[in-house]
């Protein structure tokens, strides 16, 4: 099934432990989903962590890495990604603690520099676009 591809998994846990969601864009490309499966797994997993993996007032938050590599930037696929976020938004409010979106094309990166000047502080601040160095990803898993 869906879960033993690799496309949306649980990582272990951060330094604080909350716990670390990776979406690998690569795989979920390869795999051809179709948007109704990519949100079911979504649901499922986003469940699965509020029900098993969250303590209440101690650890109800997550952090949440979009793995890009080897993916091209015609190649992103941003209506699965909008409907990602939409659902988490809607229906996850203030679960996301951090996101990472790393080693992406070039080009996301600049449409990052010129989208975060529409969205608050608070949002920006709990978005981070990494090429190559991985090193506020590994301060906020380790501290």
């Amino acid at each position: 099934g869906l879960l033993n591809k690799g496309i949306l998994y649980f990582y272990g846990r951060d330094f604080s432990f909350r716990p670390i969601l990776v979406l690998n864009v690569r795989r979920c490309i390869n795999a051809k989903l179709n948007e109704k499966d990519f949100i079911n797994l979504n649901i499922f997993l986003m469940d699965y962590a509020v029900d098993n993996l969250m303590v209440q007032g101690k650890v109800e938050s997550m952090l949440c890495i979009i793995d890009m590599t080897s993916v091209g930037v015609l190649e992103v696929p941003t209506g699965l990604l909008k409907k990602m976020m939409r659902l988490l938004q809607n229906n996850y409010r203030g679960r996301l603690f951090k996101l990472f979106i790393l080693k992406n094309p070039l080009m996301i990166s600049g449409l990052w520099a010129i989208a975060k000047q529409f969205l608050e502080e608070f949002t920006v601040a709990k978005i981070n676009v990494v090429r190559n160095d991985v090193k506020k990803l590994l301060e906020v898993v380790n501290k």
